[in-house]
């Protein structure tokens, strides 16, 4: 998720970006509105743009501010019966709160508040929570299932679960089967939950690895380990249950500005003269893995 500060809060509205259907599989992908060679990209393989809010949009002070979402919300859906998905992206200590003794309560009400505000003002919209249930990678036991069982009030309110399962390491910082264990654990405690509220899960992917490692920090996975990536999360199972899609997340132009001393950006940007034609190029790569994926399961 396109974190400018990781720790703080924002939202993302998925204007449900990218949609391919394979069966009943869908994936979404989301757009930085200013990029022509995203632009091109959404047009020419017949994708549905994805917008986002953050936090200087609907928060104040760390609490909802209902005047700014509804000032959101009616400058993206100006129309009362818009028809969206919306994906809200809230990070930071209300979001840690809600597995906390001492401020559950509160973080819920918050939590729950904003969904009930939109679908009250925007009926036909969608909604969800990014990071809902939690991820875990080193601590994916009991202890971490249960505390995500108790968000049930979240669960009942929102339309589908949007848990995230980016790649943290390469199979060469940690076995590989260390990676495949964490997409499953996590895949797997979405889809229970899916199953016990009836809601639809989309795991929310990325093509580059979580720039909180310190080696390999926003360098692109390799394509083979993107497809077991894919591939671990699809084969995934639960009673019957397996994802629904996918939401493709990603901010290559916003990294490419602000993270300029990063050594594998620089490595990769190093000799790239066109922008736009490389950023298409690359985005179909991780596409067609994906959709060649997505094609062989049976949905």
């Amino acid at each position: 998720m396109k974190n400018i500060n990781f720790n703080s809060v924002m939202i993302l509205i998925l204007l449900i970006s990218s949609q391919f259907y394979y069966g009943q599989f869908k994936v979404f992908f989301a757009g930085e509105p200013s990029s022509k060679s995203q632009k091109s990209f959404i047009k020419n393989n017949n994708l549905i743009f994805l917008d986002f809010f953050y936090e200087d949009e609907f928060v104040t002070n760390g609490k909802i501010d209902f005047k700014k979402l509804n000032e959101s919300l009616n400058k993206k859906f100006p129309m009362k019966d818009a028809k969206a998905c919306l994906v809200l992206d809230w990070e930071g200590k209300v979001y840690d709160d809600l597995w906390s003794k001492n401020n559950y309560k509160e973080s819920m009400s918050q939590f729950i508040s904003a969904i009930d505000f939109i679908k009250k003002n925007r009926p036909n919209i969608k909604v969800g929570y990014y990071g809902i249930p939690s991820r875990e990678f080193w601590n994916a036991d009991a202890v971490w299932q249960n505390k995500n069982l108790l968000l049930a009030p979240l669960y009942k309110k929102v339309d589908f679960l949007a848990n995230s399962v980016y790649m943290f390491y390469t199979d060469s910082e940690v076995k590989s089967v260390l990676n495949t264990n964490y997409i499953k654990q996590n895949v797997e405690l979405a889809l229970t939950i899916g199953k016990k509220f009836n809601k639809p899960v989309y795991p929310v992917i990325w093509h580059r690895y979580h720039p909180s490692n310190q080696n390999f920090g926003l360098m692109n996975i390799p394509l083979q380990s993107f497809r077991t990536y894919i591939n671990d999360i699809l084969e995934t199972e639960v009673q019957g249950k397996k994802v629904s899609g996918v939401f493709w997340w990603q901010a290559d132009i916003y990294y490419r500005k602000t993270e300029i001393n990063n050594k594998n950006l620089k490595k990769e940007y190093s000799e790239i003269k066109n922008f736009d034609e490389y950023d298409v190029k690359l985005f179909k790569k991780y596409l067609n893995v994906i959709l060649q994926i997505a094609s062989s399961k049976s949905y």
